[in-house]
């Protein structure tokens, strides 16, 4: 015969595992008693730490997603954040309806930026999005 090989793969959110057994089985000859039980030992305890091995990665992929959590709000450019419950600005919908109503202001984006987001007075900014209205006033930048 020659070399047998069993090899499991799963991925994760950090990058692949590849988890490896190799059995070696020699060319066929007259074996005796004790050979043939340790050959089938050999391969009944490789088959075994393959299924534990399998066992775990099918665990750990259906257990990833439960702990995932998606992103707080105002993290991607797209988002429209909700105010708070009983603001009367969260019911406009866009920047254009937030900014038209002078009691409200704008809340800023939180995302990545290659540069500082520069916001007004009522903290909409001239070149990062508006990610939701709040009639609370936005608190000065940390420096």
């Amino acid at each position: 015969m020659g070399r047998v090989e069993l090899v499991l793969q799963w991925f994760n959110a950090v990058g692949a595992q590849v988890v490896g057994i190799s059995v070696e089985v020699s060319e066929r000859r007259q074996m005796g008693r004790r050979e043939e039980r340790m050959r089938l030992y050999t391969v009944m305890r490789a088959s075994s730490i393959a299924s534990s091995l399998l066992s775990l990665a099918i665990a750990g992929l259906l257990a990833a997603p439960a702990s995932a959590q998606p992103p707080p709000c105002g993290m991607n450019p797209k988002d429209w954040c909700p105010a708070p419950a009983g603001d009367r600005c969260g019911r406009h919908r866009d920047a254009e309806a937030c900014r038209a109503d002078a009691a409200c202001y704008g809340m800023r984006y939180r995302g990545e930026s290659v540069i500082a987001c520069i916001l007004d007075e009522r903290g909409f900014a001239s070149n990062c999005p508006t990610v939701g209205c709040t009639s609370t006033p936005p608190t000065a930048p940390r420096r």
